[in-house]
């Protein structure tokens, strides 16, 4: 995997920080392998809460962005598991939120911040 994933359960949410390069060609594939190790966490503890911290430099293509929420369901990602994606690349935000709006389309809970402060508000909002 060309992505370093940490991911760590916190007492209300479980917290992904994700590094690394996109490559072309191989986000659709990483971001699959980081979403099942997120499933399986979310399952064994029971957590639907997820915050995702991203610091990968590059841009993600819009093709790219499509393919990965399409794939969601077939990676089994739940669709009340609610994600807030933190964002610190400014190169990329645009094609993160441009993936938000594909992931909303679809019912998934997903929403983009160039913050965690803002993000973990949200996350954790009743």
């Amino acid at each position: 995997m060309a992505y370093k994933a940490e991911i760590r359960t916190c007492p209300d949410h479980i917290r992904v920080d994700v590094s690394g390069h996109r490559k072309p060609g191989k986000a659709v594939r990483n971001a699959y392998e980081i979403g099942k190790q997120i499933i399986a966490e979310s399952r064994k503890t029971d957590i639907d809460k997820v915050l995702l911290v991203s610091r990968l430099t590059g841009r993600l293509p819009a093709l790219d962005a499509y393919k990965m929420v399409a794939g969601l369901e077939d990676v089994g990602w739940s669709r009340s598991t609610r994600l807030a994606f933190v964002d610190l690349n400014a190169e990329s935000r645009a094609d993160s939120l441009f993936t938000e709006t594909v992931a909303v389309n679809r019912a998934y809970l997903m929403k983009v911040f160039d913050n965690e402060n803002d993000a973990r508000r949200w996350l954790l909002e009743p």
